[in-house]
């Protein structure tokens, strides 16, 4: 189980082979880690899109004509989706204080998206980057 490996370990980021980017879309792909959704956040404008979807553009000079779309897709919570406005993306960071948990980009809303814990038995969505 992963939860034991790494709580045995100390570890708190996802080896490549528990990365479902990785796994799925290969060794240049990664899930992104909650320094670089912070980022996101901190430099970028984030506009709410009528289609369930945040454009977010970089305000870093030299960079401004740099978008991606992160749509909302909501989370799975048993069999159940909570979905509408709810934007959940894992990050490859697992929280060590406590490993049921992991962090994740979130949005339920209202207010402005976060990088916070969130349980891991929820089903978020993964938004992979390319390795450089």
């Amino acid at each position: 189980m992963i939860i034991t490996k790494y709580s045995s370990a100390g570890q708190a980021v996802l080896e490549p082979g528990d990365d479902p980017a990785t796994v799925y879309l290969g060794s240049e792909w990664r899930t992104p880690s909650a320094g670089e959704f912070q980022e996101l956040i901190d430099n970028c404008e984030w506009q709410w899109l009528p289609m369930g979807a945040f454009r977010v553009t970089s305000k870093v000079p030299g960079y401004t004509d740099k978008s991606i779309m992160l749509y909302a897709a909501g989370y799975m919570e048993g069999k159940v989706l909570n979905g509408g406005e709810r934007l959940c993306y894992w990050t490859r960071d697992l929280n060590v204080e406590d490993l049921p948990f992991a962090k994740a980009l979130i949005y339920n809303g209202a207010g402005d998206p976060v990088v916070s814990v969130f349980g891991r038995e929820k089903g978020c969505s993964i938004r992979p980057v390319k390795v450089k």
